[in-house]
């Protein structure tokens, strides 16, 4: 992981839990839909 991405993380870790959760599940639905285009492809 690039140092960048790991801050951003860090940073991220130090919300509150439901902004975190948010967070995280819109980065859940972007790798689920990478995912599901290699299928697809």
């Amino acid at each position: 992981m690039d140092k960048n991405t790991q801050n951003r993380i860090l940073e991220v870790s130090k919300f509150e839990e439901t902004d975190r959760e948010h967070i995280f599940s819109v980065i859940d639905a972007f790798i689920a839909k990478r995912k599901i285009q290699s299928i697809m492809s």
